[in-house]
């Protein structure tokens, strides 16, 4: 494991079971982001990710990309689907969960342009 409470070959399995060029970025957060996880810990994922699918479709679509890495790493997933406009919105009215995975949540994946906010650092 890393200082992270992540595995290092984990990082590259989950961002190669989810990158597409719609994706702009991935999350890791809570537990295993903040390097408390325990032995039953899952993984608190947030994309955000263009999309015109509806909330609950786009989740379904994360889950069924997720599916084989998530058996394979014999962990459970959460995951959370965000337009990068609902994203945005949502830093700016500060929701709590969307600021904290913003704030303490470690980048797996950023799609390599530029956004208006300063991005938590990959380490």
């Amino acid at each position: 494991m890393n200082q992270r409470g992540l595995p290092r070959d984990w990082k590259k399995r989950l961002v190669s079971a989810l990158v597409e060029p719609e994706v702009e970025r991935i999350l890791l957060f809570g537990s295993r982001a903040r390097g408390d996880a325990g032995a039953y810990s899952d993984l608190d994922l947030l994309i955000v990710r263009r999309t015109g699918e509806r909330f609950l479709a786009r989740i379904g679509t994360a889950y069924q990309r997720l599916a084989d890495a998530a058996v394979r790493l014999g962990v459970d997933v959460d995951v959370l689907v965000y337009t990068p406009e609902e994203y945005e919105r949502m830093l700016d009215e500060e929701n709590p969960l969307v600021t904290r995975a913003h704030h303490e949540g470690k980048v797996l994946y950023e799609r390599p342009v530029g956004r208006s906010r300063t991005l938590v650092s990959p380490g």
